[in-house]
Formats: structure tokens, C-alpha cells, sequence
């Protein structure tokens, strides 16, 4: 009786069979390896095609400079929790010169004297008899270190962004408190212990636990009226705007408001065109530079949109649209004032806020067309109504705004208002903060 052939057996025949030569598939050697690869880089620097079925590589990873590389049987398998942790404590022990951490220590200054490079850092002998070495141009002193903890410790990150660093650094130590950070798998790990119930068989018990939450995720996702972990609502709900103050619009927040909606709303961006063709008939532009030219339109773009629907008629004013006509009267002068407000889930907050939190939620940038970035921090949040009620929030930031290279200009000549957003105008909708 012949007897029935195992699964591994079943497996060794089909990979024979894939082989076609009815000997099983042998894995290549690292030499096999870096053979077929040195042969790779050859023909790509004269730029000659591989013939098929030559080689299997197309181009060689920069890993196989490691004299290691070619010896691993698992290649590329890099366990990025442990490569990130220890990177960071490489460096950070290098950089504080912590004992047993730093990897400048005598060894690999020795080393470099064997490899004959950097004599600079070479280490060398006193009279004294003891070895010194030579500081690097990365080696700081202890106020350095003082100085390069302290930024760590008050550090001040938007809210939910991460932890509270602070709470890892020691200053009296000079140096960092190095703690576990639990990684997906560590963490799903972790709940899977909490359901053990019987020691004597914890395989069991997991395996228990695992099928329950797998059960259970199932059956939440056809829970509608209920809330799972699947439809549970953001940490911040949108449009959550806190405590709220009535305030009056003075003039120059009036008229700044009113300019920076028109000229970020794209409803107006036909009449915007229309105005800029008109600067350029009554203008000379052999003598008018593009950027007078923005300027004027910046300056008279509100007097003339207002003075050019006043001339529509009723027929007119229909085509233009409800929106376009509303808007030329401005905001309502009565206006809400907030110190916090939530935007597509982002928790934001005025300066006065954020001196009494441990985050910082108070910075803005605003973005312009191949032009400078503006960044500031929110020192008011207004939200303005139209007479059609639209409803558009603001963010206003100090006039000091500047860009990354210190400049104060607008690109259109001028000096920023003050009224910062990055607005998505829509009927009865608010305009977006900028992130």
C-alpha cells in the first residue's frame, strides 16, 4: 500500500516542477550575489543592456557597500523600531558625550589612525602618560549641552502632534531620559497579554482573546446607531469653537476683512480678471511695472467692484448672482470673537491661550503663489457675517508677519494687513485656517 505523500512533500514536487530541470531551486550565495552585481554596475557604466536571463538585478542597493551585507540571509529586513531608536540614541550620545552611548570614543579614533584619515582627530599620548583626544567640530561644551537640552525641555508642539517632550529630558543630569516607544505591534502585543485569565496555558488564552476582538470588530462595523471604534468622532470636532465674545468691527478690520475675502474667494476671480484688463487698457504699460500694477488693483479692486455692480441693472445684477451683489455692502460690522476654534480636526488658539498650555497651537503660515511663505501666530479669531449670512472665520495675525528670509512685502507692493486664512469660501461656510 502506497502511503499518502505529506504537505511538505506535496510543496518539494511543485517546486520541482516550477524549476523544470526536476531538481529544486537553489537560493543564490551572497558571492553569487555581489558577482552578478559588480556585473550589473559594469555594463550600467557603458551603458550596455543586460541580456535576459543573465542576471536578475536591474541596480545595486548602496547597502551592499557594507562589508556585512552580502552574509545576511535576510537582506533588507530591518527592523525599523530598532533602527530608529538606535540611530537617535547614536547620535544624541555622540553629541552629549555619554559615557558608554558616544561612538567618538578611543576605539574609533584609533581606528582612524590605522585608516591614516582625519590626523586632526588622531588621539596622542601626554607625559603624563594618560591618552587625549582631539575634540571633533561636533563636540560641544557643557554649556552647549546646557543650551542644546534646554531648547529640548522647552520645546512646544501643536496639540496631539506628540508627547510632552519636557518630561524626557533632565537637565541637572545633562542628558536625556531614554524611554520605550511602543511600536503597532508592540502595542497590539501588549493587549493580547491583559488577556490572559489562565497562566497555566497563556497560548490558549490569547488565542481566546485574539478571535474575541476579531469577532467583535466584525460585528461593529454593521452597528450603525452605536459607537465603535471604527465611526467614534475625532478628538476635535469640526467647527468647535468655544466660548464666544460679541465685538464691533473698527474700520480698518472692516475694510482689511472685506479685501482679504475678496481676494481669496474664487466667486470674485472673474470680476478680479475684469479689473486688472481695465488697469492695463488705462494704463501705459510700456511705463507701469507688473508690480504697480498689482498694486493699484490691490488699492481700487473694492471701490470699483462696488461701483460697478451699483451701475447693473436688475437683469444684470440676477446673472452676477445673489452672493456677488450681497457682498458689496462688506460684513456686518457686529462680529463673534473666539480664542479657540477646530478646523479639519486641527485645534487652534490665540497666543493669550497658549502662555498658560504645555502645546502651542497659536502658528499660522499663509502661502502665496510663487511667492514667500508668511508666518505668525493668531492673536485673534473673528468670524464675520454677510448680509446674504454667509459666514466666514478669520484669523488675524500681529502686522509683523514676516517670511522665511525676514522680508515684511506683501509681492504686491505693500505691507500685509493683518487678516490671515487660507480660505475656502462657500455659501453659509466658513473659511479654512491656514496650517
Amino acid at each position: 500500500m502506497v502511503a499518502s505523500r505529506t504537505p511538505v512533500e506535496k510543496e518539494q514536487e511543485t517546486i520541482r516542477r516550477y524549476a523544470g530541470n526536476g531538481e529544486c531551486a537553489r537560493s543564490a550565495d551572497g558571492d553569487e550575489i555581489m558577482r552578478q552585481l559588480d556585473c550589473v554596475v559594469k555594463r550600467a557604466r557603458i551603458r550596455e543592456k543586460l541580456p535576459s536571463g543573465e542576471v536578475d538585478w536591474k541596480r545595486r542597493s548602496v547597502l551592499y557597500d557594507l562589508p556585512y551585507w552580502k552574509d545576511q540571509l535576510l537582506r533588507h529586513n530591518i527592523d525599523v523600531m530598532h533602527t530608529e531608536k538606535n540611530v537617535m540614541d547614536n547620535i544624541l550620545g555622540t553629541l552629549l558625550n555619554m559615557n558608554g552611548k558616544t561612538k567618538d570614543n578611543l576605539e574609533a579614533r584609533q581606528d582612524l589612525r590605522k585608516m591614516n584619515l582625519r590626523p586632526k582627530l588622531h588621539p596622542f599620548t601626554a607625559e603624563n602618560n594618560k591618552t587625549y583626544l582631539p575634540a571633533a567640530c561636533f563636540t560641544m561644551t557643557k554649556k552647549e549641552k546646557t543650551d542644546f537640552l534646554q531648547v529640548l525641555h522647552d520645546v512646544r508642539v501643536p496639540d496631539g502632534y506628540s508627547s510632552n517632550v519636557s518630561r524626557c529630558v533632565k537637565l541637572k543630569e545633562c542628558g536625556p531620559v531614554h524611554y520605550r516607544w511602543m511600536y503597532p505591534v508592540e502595542r497590539c502585543l501588549g493587549r493580547y497579554k491583559h488577556t490572559v485569565r489562565n497562566k497555566a496555558a497563556p497560548e490558549g488564552s490569547i488565542a481566546e482573546g485574539y478571535i474575541m476582538d476579531e469577532l467583535l470588530t466584525f460585528c461593529s462595523r454593521y452597528l450603525d446607531n452605536a459607537q465603535t471604534v471604527h465611526n467614534k468622532p475625532p478628538r476635535h470636532q469640526d467647527e468647535s469653537k468655544g466660548a464666544s465674545k460679541r465685538i464691533k468691527l473698527d474700520m480698518m478690520t472692516f475694510e482689511q476683512a472685506h479685501r482679504y475675502i475678496l481676494f481669496n474667494s474664487d466667486d470674485f476671480l472673474q470680476l478680479r480678471k475684469m479689473h486688472i484688463d481695465l488697469l492695463m487698457e488705462t494704463n501705459n504699460m510700456e511705463r507701469t511695472s507688473h508690480q504697480q500694477l498689482m498694486k493699484q488693483h490691490r488699492d481700487q479692486f473694492c471701490s470699483w467692484y462696488k461701483s460697478h455692480v451699483d451701475k447693473l441693472d436688475g437683469a444684470a445684477r440676477m446673472e452676477l448672482g445673489e452672493k456677488l451683489v450681497s457682498h458689496v455692502r462688506g460684513p456686518m460690522l457686529d462680529a463673534e470673537e473666539y480664542k479657540r476654534y477646530v478646523v479639519n480636526g486641527v485645534l487652534y488658539r490665540t497666543v493669550d491661550v497658549d502662555k498658560e498650555k504645555k502645546s502651542q497651537n497659536s502658528g499660522v503660515c499663509v502661502t502665496t503663489e510663487d511667492g514667500p511663505t508668511y508666518y505668525g501666530k493668531l492673536t485673534r479669531i473673528i468670524e464675520v457675517t454677510y448680509y446674504d449670512w454667509t459666514v466666514l472665520s478669520l484669523t488675524v495675525c500681529p502686522p509683523t508677519v514676516r517670511d522665511m528670509d525676514g522680508f515684511v512685502p506683501d509681492g504686491l507692493g505693500a505691507k500685509p494687513s493683518g487678516i490671515s486664512d487660507g480660505l475656502s469660501l462657500k455659501p453659509s461656510g466658513h473659511g479654512r485656517f491656514c496650517p
